[in-house]
């Protein structure tokens, strides 16, 4: 990262050592804020019931029809119970992410809202499942 750092300086760094100092003790500190900020982000985004995480962890040359079928019919049944009870941005949260494979980021702007809106509409869906015993447990 420092020769990086070097390398960007806008003058030359032996002839003003101080403001190289300064202009570099700058840089790592907003470059390590900037990773603990996007390492928080990662872990604080991947809530109970995230489904990109469990589908990632599974090939798609490994799947079995047999679970396409019940994954679809659990799709089905999420759809209707959602559809009859739950809120708008519920609904266009599972839309975006069953039906049209979008990111957070793509059905924030898609609906033209905050990604952290889109996050609460995804924490709202989880504890109505929960509410409900969707999953049967």
């Amino acid at each position: 990262m420092f020769p990086q750092i070097y390398a960007r300086f806008p003058e030359n760094p032996r002839e003003k050592p101080h403001q190289f100092l300064a202009y570099a003790q700058q840089k790592l500190y907003w470059e390590l804020l900037d990773r603990l900020r996007r390492d928080r982000r990662l872990l604080t985004h991947q809530a109970e019931g995230d489904h990109e995480q469990l589908l990632s962890a599974v090939a798609d040359d490994q799947v079995d029809p047999h679970i396409l079928v019940a994954q679809r019919l659990l799709e089905a049944r999420l759809l209707k119970l959602i559809r009859e009870t739950g809120s708008i941005g519920e609904w266009q949260y599972l839309m975006g992410t069953l039906k049209q494979q979008l990111s957070i980021a793509e059905i924030a702007a898609q609906c033209r809202v905050s990604r952290q809106t889109v996050y609460g509409w995804r924490k709202h869906l989880a504890n109505r499942l929960k509410r409900v015993n969707f999953w049967g447990k």
